[in-house]
């Protein structure tokens, strides 16, 4: 052992280095801000990280997956078929730390992760190369590097495309892909050994894929599928077979997922989540770099046929055409961006650089083109992480102003349920707070109660002064107009949720129809808002029926952001008053 840690003594030190470098925002922080500084270290993913921290909450409190938002519809299937927070949050349990702060027990494990996964790309190309250098260089540009291979930014933190580096969001895709570069070490280990137990360790690890991340093991699968048609065209049946072993001992430590995925996908509640998240359509995907990495490995195959590295390289460049052109023969497509950005980009990088590698002369060259490649990995995400911690500074300072109602939550603990203004900020309350929210924009994608839908709507419609009266006005006024004001989507997203659910259309093809301005979107409004304006009328004439609606929801508080959320008005509700006033934030206690 002592004696592999000096031999790669340069990788373990580079990723703890590489590793701190991408945690430094979450690190630096509260230097940052200094006094400012009230405890919510948070925000650098918006929505997306807050929502991956909840999970942990929920684990923390006991509960099951099902809806990590809302009160109800908690005791139902994991909808996302994640798992990895159950590790984050087993020692902590085990320990009876209750009171845990989750975002520190998430950013370790974040921190670990990402060290691991440097390691394990390391001895990737190692495996393949038998360079030490080169495979420093590639694991480090793949984790610090990969944002300068794609000729567009993607918005990936939603902050000014703050283009923070996506392995410091704790959980997805760091974790899966530690498990999918676990796996191809074992599987490139198992085609080199006679050993069986480096095939079932490779399954296995496979196998965990299934309960990290639906794109990873998608991912896995089309590598280990194209694999074997190399192997088998190539007449090398023996290693075709072990990778044939791989994909069934991984099918079977997975199996759990799969006949949870089956459950979810033809139930009716499963049936309503995939509105909002399926697509379809036969289309063809192309990606400049998935491109020039399939026919860089088809150069190399056509050089280096004795070579044992050209079938692994042909497997994973073919795979990126495989997992993003799936639809031209299921006509399903599930938010396949997951895969280009995490997947496609990172694997077709690393095949780039060993190939280009491979093509120069030995010597000083190839010395000077590993080291080009780590001066330019850590001179990049320097400078990301440097340039993404401006950008979302102000939005985690802000944050802090939420610290008193936090508290002030922590201290009442009989738990129970907000109703909340700002839709970014008030995912904090799931991860700091024992209480859940009456709403949030990601809630049709959990097992929500399918009047949450209308009732949500008509209770936001009631609280912005500018709806409450003219209901079908508004609503035409707000779905014709162009560009929305920050507080103006949120009401145009929540209506398009209710349309979208009352048609049966999915998002994709309501969203598309829209955009092409169809008519059959006009129909369909002219049927749907008439009925929704008919009972939104009816229940401002009922006495109290707004207050009907959050007593059955169980809502014992109103958070309102008077900064961010200008027009609301809690004029009309009754039982309404003031606890905590951190100005211009307050929190309403409302009694029924």
């Amino acid at each position: 052992m002592i004696n592999i840690f000096l031999k790669h003594k340069a990788a373990f030190l580079n990723a703890v280095i590489m590793a701190f470098i991408i945690f430094a925002p979450v690190i630096f922080f509260p230097f940052v801000i200094k006094d400012a500084y009230r405890g919510i270290n948070i925000g650098n993913f918006e929505v997306d990280e807050f929502q991956y921290m909840a999970k942990g909450r929920e684990i923390l409190e006991g509960h099951k997956l099902g809806n990590i938002v809302l009160r109800e519809g908690k005791d139902w299937h994991n909808i996302q078929q994640t798992y990895i927070e159950y590790l984050f949050m087993a020692p902590v349990k085990i320990l009876g730390l209750n009171n845990a702060n989750v975002p520190i027990v998430f950013y370790t494990f974040g921190f670990m992760g990402t060290l691991l996964l440097i390691l394990l790309i390391y001895l990737f190309v190692w495996q393949i190369s038998s360079d030490t250098l080169l495979s420093l260089a590639a694991a480090l540009f793949a984790v610090g590097g990969y944002t300068l291979v794609t000729w567009y930014y993607p918005n990936l933190s939603g902050l000014n495309n703050s283009d923070i580096n996506i392995y410091s969001r704790p959980s997805v895709p760091l974790y899966a892909s530690l498990f999918l570069f676990l796996c191809l070490n074992l599987l490139i280990k198992s085609t080199q050994s006679e050993k069986f137990s480096y095939v079932v360790w490779s399954g296995v690890s496979l196998g965990a894929l299934f309960y990290t991340y639906f794109y990873g093991w998608t991912f896995a699968y089309a590598i280990l599928g194209a694999l074997f048609c190399v192997y088998l065209l190539k007449k090398d049946f023996k290693s075709a077979k072990k990778v044939f072993f791989v994909g069934v001992i991984g099918l079977l430590s997975g199996s759990y997922v799969l006949f949870s995925l089956f459950e979810i996908t033809h139930s009716e509640i499963g049936k309503r989540i995939l509105l909002f998240t399926e697509s379809h359509g036969r289309y063809f995907s192309f990606s400049k770099i998935a491109f020039i990495a399939l026919a860089a490995s088809l150069i190399y195959w056509f050089r280096n046929r004795k070579n044992l590295a050209w079938p692994i390289l042909l497997a994973i460049s073919s795979a990126s055409w495989i997992v993003l052109n799936q639809q031209i023969i299921t006509n399903q497509s599930l938010q396949p961006g997951h895969y280009f950005w995490y997947f496609v980009i990172p694997m077709s990088a690393l095949i780039l650089i060993y190939i280009c590698w491979s093509l120069i002369p030995l010597g000083i060259y190839r010395i000077i083109f590993s080291l080009f490649l780590i001066f330019t990995a850590y001179t990049n995400t320097i400078y990301e992480q440097w340039r993404g911690m401006k950008i979302t500074t102000p939005f985690k300072e802000y944050a802090q102003a939420y610290r008193p109602i936090i508290d002030y939550l922590n201290n009442n603990l009989q738990g129970g349920v907000v109703l909340a203004s700002d839709r970014l900020y008030r995912t904090m309350i799931l991860v700091y707070t024992p209480y859940d929210l009456f709403w949030n924009e990601s809630a049709p994608v959990f097992n929500t109660p399918p009047e949450r839908f209308k009732e949500a709507l008509f209770v936001y419609f009631y609280l912005n002064k500018e709806s409450r009266n003219d209901f079908s006005d508004y609503v035409e006024w707000l779905m014709n107009k162009q560009s929305l004001t920050e507080y103006e989507y949120p009401y145009q997203s929540i209506y398009s949720m209710v349309e979208i659910y009352e048609s049966g259309l999915s998002a994709d093809e309501y969203h598309r129809r829209t955009l092409e301005h169809d008519a059959s979107i006009s129909e369909l409004r002219s049927k749907i808002l008439p009925r929704l304006a008919s009972e939104y009328e009816a229940l401002l004439k009922q006495p109290g029926g707004v207050e009907k609606i959050l007593k059955n929801a169980g809502v014992n508080y109103i958070l309102w952001d008077k900064n961010r959320n200008p027009e609301w008005s809690l004029s009309g509700l009754g039982g309404v008053t003031v606890v905590v006033a951190e100005d211009p934030i307050y929190l309403y206690k409302i009694e029924y």
